[in-house]
This record gives structure tokens, C-alpha cells and sequence, in this order.
């Protein structure tokens, strides 16, 4: 549950800068933080299921694949962002691309 809702905030928090073209906060590092939180902890899923019984460690094996599957997607969205690391804001082209500005 811990793993879903740190990938959710890592989705959430970019989600206008990615929908919308225009200036927007750059808030790519709290979306990168969330999301090393949520792959650490779905990995630590793994390793305390890895002692339970042969249902829980096949459960946690599918949930916790299907939740790295989607941080995977979220690292292959959020890794043309994170240029703009030092920058307070970003803006989105009609391209795709982002542009780092400081306000």
C-alpha cells in the first residue's frame, strides 16, 4: 500500500507540468524522491515476503512486480525533467521538451 501511494504522489506531483505546455514549479525532485522511496520499499516488500509461506511470497512477487513496472514507466517520464534539476521552473513545449527557467 506504502508502495502505491509513494508512486501516486510521484505521479501527482508533475502531473500539470506534464499535461499542460507552459511555465510551471519544477517539482521533478520531490517526484524523483518519492519515487526511490516507493522502489526501496517495494523492494523491502519482497525481501520480508521472501520468509513468509509460498501464497504471500507468489502475492507479493505479482503486486510488487506490477508496482515496479509502474515505476518504471514513472523513471522513463520523469528522466527528461530532471535537466532541469537546479531549476525552480520548467516549461513544456508543444514538442515534449523541457526548458529549465529561474523566476
Amino acid at each position: 500500500m506504502l508502495v502505491a501511494l509513494l508512486l501516486l504522489f510521484s505521479f501527482m506531483f508533475t502531473m500539470e507540468q506534464e499535461s499542460t505546455p507552459g511555465l510551471r514549479d519544477n517539482l521533478s525532485g520531490l517526484a524523483l524522491f518519492a519515487l526511490v522511496l516507493g522502489i526501496g520499499a517495494a523492494l523491502c516488500a519482497l525481501a520480508v515476503a521472501a520468509r513468509g509461506s509460498e501464497v504471500l511470497q507468489v502475492t507479493a512477487g505479482l503486486v510488487c512486480g506490477l508496482l515496479l513496472l509502474a515505476a518504471a514507466y514513472r523513471a522513463y517520464t520523469l528522466a527528461p525533467m530532471l535537466k532541469c534539476w537546479s531549476s525552480n521552473s520548467t516549461a513544456r513545449g508543444q514538442d515534449g521538451s523541457y526548458t529549465c527557467f529561474d523566476r
